[in-house]
């Protein structure tokens, strides 16, 4: 049996984000600020790769909530929750 480390990433809630997590996030593109979903694909150390009809690498900002470690927080984006639909 193996441990899962603890998450490192989290929204703007503080709700841990997860490799697999369909998320909604706010990014300007074109110079146009749109409300976007998609799925994490990867979680790197200062960044996420979020799947929509491209790749989107979402920046972090480091954060230390209540005296723990620090921990990676994207302010855009926020984990949807899993209701069996695809909405």
């Amino acid at each position: 049996m193996t441990d899962t480390p603890p998450p490192q990433a989290f929204d703007y809630e503080g709700a841990p984000l997860n490799v697999g997590d369909r998320v909604a996030f706010i990014a300007v593109y074109d110079k146009r600020p749109a409300l976007y979903t998609g799925t994490i694909a990867l979680i790197d150390k200062a960044q996420v790769c979020v799947k929509t009809h491209q790749l989107r690498v979402i920046p972090g900002t480091k954060w230390t909530p209540h005296g723990q470690e620090e921990r990676m927080r994207y302010e855009t984006i926020m984990r949807k929750p899993d209701t069996g639909t695809d909405s």
